[in-house]
C-alpha cells in the first residue's frame, strides 16, 4: 500500500538505465535496495511510483541523488556510494 500510479517523469527509464550501469538483475537491484524483487519490477516498469521511504532506498543503493533518479538531472553516480562496493 502507499504506492500510486505513475506520475509524469522519467523515474522508471533512469531505473532501467542504472540496472543496466551496475548490471544488476531487478532480483539484485531490490535486493541491494531493501525491497522487494517484484515491487522493484513495478518500479521499473512504470506501472507504480515507489513511496518516500523507497524513494531513498534506491538513491542509496544505486549512490545517486534524487534529481537524478526522477531524471531531472543528467545521470551521474556518486562515487562515495559504499552499497556499490558491498560484495554480493
Amino acid at each position: 500500500m502507499g504506492h500510486r500510479k505513475p506520475v509524469e517523469n522519467d523515474f522508471h527509464i533512469v531505473l532501467g538505465k542504472l540496472r543496466g550501469i551496475f548490471d544488476w538483475s531487478k532480483t539484485e537491484a531490490g535486493r541491494r535496495a531493501g525491497i522487494s524483487p517484484s515491487l522493484y519490477s513495478r518500479y521499473e516498469s512504470g506501472e507504480v511510483e515507489p513511496t518516500l521511504s523507497n524513494i531513498l532506498k534506491l538513491m542509496r543503493a544505486f549512490g545517486v541523488d534524487f534529481a537524478t533518479l526522477i531524471g531531472e538531472k543528467k545521470l551521474k553516480i556518486l562515487p562515495s556510494d559504499e552499497s556499490q562496493n558491498k560484495s554480493a
